[in-house]
């Protein structure tokens, strides 16, 4: 349901006590840093709007990523505010398919935007024996569920929380 993936409120307020803090301590960093840096990633608005600051100042290659559909066409201003900051960069990564023609529809450059829908290293994380893993971590016989993610609704925990009161809770484990 469309209704259930709004942005959070006073979205202007979150980027005027966020950023400051994020642009001042991104600085000292990158005082003491910058030749180790050669690219420059931001996630999210405000880290991109940061990114791009710190990237022309400090003269360096940058990245920003994209972690939700924003409902672009339908917000003027958010349109115009993402398409100035997100402009500059040399790649935009979304996650889906969706995010990027969303991005496109508001002017930005198809060949800059990548589609990135998980950021897990699979020569990494590899499956494992499921039964093995239970008798390890000492959970055998539960129905294991892991959430990672931010406790809102847009992230589907409201769906995750649903379906678990249909099941009988003595048999689920969250991680």
């Amino acid at each position: 349901r469309q209704s259930e993936y709004k942005n959070p409120p006073f979205r202007l307020l979150e980027f005027i006590y966020l950023t400051p803090v994020l642009l001042g301590y991104s600085i000292c960093f990158l005082l003491s840093h910058r030749n180790e840096i050669d690219v420059i990633h931001g996630h999210g608005l405000n880290a991109a709007f940061v990114s791009k600051v710190l990237a022309k100042f400090f003269n360096k290659k940058s990245v920003a990523n994209t972690h939700a559909i924003y409902n672009l066409p339908k917000r003027g201003i958010l349109s115009k505010l993402m398409k100035i900051i997100l402009s500059s960069f040399d790649s935009i990564f979304s996650q889906s398919n969706r995010s990027k023609i969303e991005l496109t529809q508001i002017g930005l450059c198809r060949d800059n935007i990548k589609i990135f829908p998980g950021w897990v290293d699979q020569e990494v994380f590899l499956p494992m024996n499921k039964l093995q893993c239970k008798q390890q971590l000492k959970v055998k016989g539960k129905f294991v569920v892991l959430f990672a993610g931010r406790l809102i609704k847009k992230k589907g925990i409201q769906l995750l929380i649903e379906v678990a009161k249909r099941l009988d809770y003595e048999d689920i484990l969250f991680v």
